[in-house]
């Protein structure tokens, strides 16, 4: 499951884009349709969405147990 944007709760989209510096390989990233938040590029799409549902409030929690 892929979370609504952090910021504003909009929805997101998958992107895919090619690494100019990496002989035109894919990488993907999670975009917001609302405001334009975006993660890095990765290599593949669980990577990404991983990156995209990790929520600052989640890692401190996790620090805290």
């Amino acid at each position: 499951m892929i979370k609504n944007c952090p910021c504003c709760g909009g929805q997101f989209k998958v992107r895919v884009t090619r690494r100019l510096n990496n002989n035109n390989c894919e990488g993907y990233y999670i975009m917001c349709h609302r405001c334009g938040l975006e993660t890095a590029i990765y290599d593949t799409i669980p990577e990404a969405i991983t990156a995209w549902n990790r929520r600052y409030k989640d890692e401190i929690n996790l620090a805290t147990e």
